[in-house]
């Protein structure tokens, strides 16, 4: 191991803080401006990408482009970004005498979709963004008030339901994020979560860790948008450490990122055609086996 591959070694796993982490060939380095590589924890098989990612590469990730840089003209894209707070909306509408609420949408992108429903459902809605850029377009979208994330530290408000959608796996540091939204959480207030388990034991996963090995060589060049690759184990720790107790949490099993078997995405390539068919065994595993998948939607509370 090299003299730099060591110093890495001794950071710590983002999501469960341990120090049994080593550099891992199942996951692909990533060059963005320098050599990213992904460490595996021994406790809770979560991956984490060191060097960590500095302020300049993180405004560079996350400006208004980020949708458009990610998924270039994709179909499968607009369809996810339509769908994929359908869990979210079901349990604000569920919810007993809104207009009292205070809603925030920690993490809520440039088109605001969140922070938006909330608002139409008589919530009192905020979001929080890290580019500047990204906060005014998300302002413009919403109508509501968006914070950085510094400025919703010290706005003085507490929250009776805080949501990260597709947030955790960017950030460099969730542990302390989660601390920090702890204190802004209303003592009964609800913490959501939805994102990838993208550290999990699943078919598809086992495939790109036989990719990453085989292409071990070759870093890859598409931007280290998730900086943490989590695994079921990882979230709770993460969430106890915090002292959060999960009252619900949903594993399922999407199509994306593969392209839909038979679509013309899926037959550009073997490897595109490989993973498509990989895909729907591990969506009829999942739906066979509770706990399967790489999508996870939580509800959780704090301890009292």
């Amino acid at each position: 191991m090299s003299k730099k591959e060591t110093k890495y070694s001794q950071e710590a796993c983002y999501l469960c803080g341990s120090l049994s982490i080593v550099m891992s060939k199942n996951r692909r380095a990533i060059k963005f401006k320098r050599i990213h590589k992904f460490f595996k924890c021994a406790d809770c098989n979560s991956y984490s990408l060191f060097p960590k990612l500095n302020v300049d590469e993180m405004n560079d990730l996350y400006s208004t482009k980020y949708i458009e840089n990610v998924s270039p003209g994709s179909n499968n894209q607009e369809q996810i970004s339509e769908n994929r707070f359908l869990k979210l909306q079901k349990v604000l509408e569920q919810m007993d005498d809104k207009e009292a609420k205070w809603f925030l949408d920690y993490g809520c992108g440039s088109g605001a979709e969140a922070v938006t429903f909330a608002s139409k459902l008589k919530y009192q809605s905020f979001g929080v963004e890290v580019e500047e850029s990204t906060r005014q377009k998300a302002k413009m979208e919403s109508g509501c008030k968006i914070y950085s994330p510094e400025e919703v530290l010290v706005a003085g408000h507490r929250y009776d339901i805080i949501f990260l959608g597709d947030v955790l796996e960017h950030l460099n540091d969730p542990l302390a994020t989660l601390n920090q939204l702890s204190a802004l959480l209303a003592p009964e207030g609800l913490l959501i979560i939805q994102g990838p388990l993208d550290g999990a034991l699943t078919v598809s996963n086992l495939l790109l860790s036989v990719k990453a090995n085989a292409l071990s060589k070759s870093p890859s060049m598409f931007p280290p948008y998730h900086v943490s690759l989590a695994t079921k184990d990882s979230i709770a720790k993460a969430l106890n450490i915090n002292e959060f107790v999960i009252q619900k949490m949903l594993i399922t099993e999407p199509i994306w990122p593969a392209p839909k078997f038979g679509s013309k995405a899926s037959l550009a390539s073997p490897g595109s055609l490989i993973f498509s068919i990989v895909k729907i065994f591990d969506i009829a595993i999942s739906r066979a086996s509770k706990g399967y998948g790489t999508r996870f939607f939580l509800l959780a509370k704090p301890v009292n």
